[in-house]
């Protein structure tokens, strides 16, 4: 997802209530959660990441974005033996905008441990997966998957 794209999804559903009011951006805000879990790939989360920050600045705070994990509040590692990022809360299936799910990052086939069907069994241990069938029951939420091939 490039960033004009981004930018011009939030400036034309502003731009739409212009006439009605002299801040196109006020209350018409939106959440992003991006959700880490262990072996998540890290270009799939901090990329929409940067996206979505970049686009909160240009307007004025109108899109917002945090790191969640099914868990909460905790240190999540990236596969490969990447870096962990800190998800900053729990993810809320019932908070109205976007929830990004990133691919995970490891083999792409096999039983060992670091295996990507391995790593995502493990996410789905998680409580994740009851989260997400939450998020895909609510009209107020889109589900999207970053993963790349």
């Amino acid at each position: 997802m490039s960033f004009v794209l981004v930018l011009c999804l939030v400036t034309s559903t502003a731009s739409a209530n212009s006439k009605e009011n002299n801040d196109p951006f006020k209350d018409k805000r939106m959440h992003v959660q991006i959700v880490l879990f262990d072996g998540f790939d890290l270009l799939d989360a901090l990329a929409p990441y940067e996206v979505f920050a970049a686009a909160g600045m240009y307007s004025k705070g109108a899109v917002t974005v945090e790191l969640v994990s099914a868990e909460g509040k905790r240190s999540v590692p990236s596969g490969l033996n990447g870096p962990a990022l800190e998800a900053q809360a729990a993810l809320d299936p019932k908070r109205p905008g976007i929830i990004l799910v990133p691919g995970a990052s490891g083999k792409p086939a096999g039983n060992s441990e670091d295996a990507i069907p391995n790593i995502l069994k493990k996410a789905m241990k998680t409580g994740l997966s009851e989260k997400l069938k939450q998020a895909f029951n609510n009209e107020e939420v889109i589900v999207a998957v970053t993963a790349g091939i």
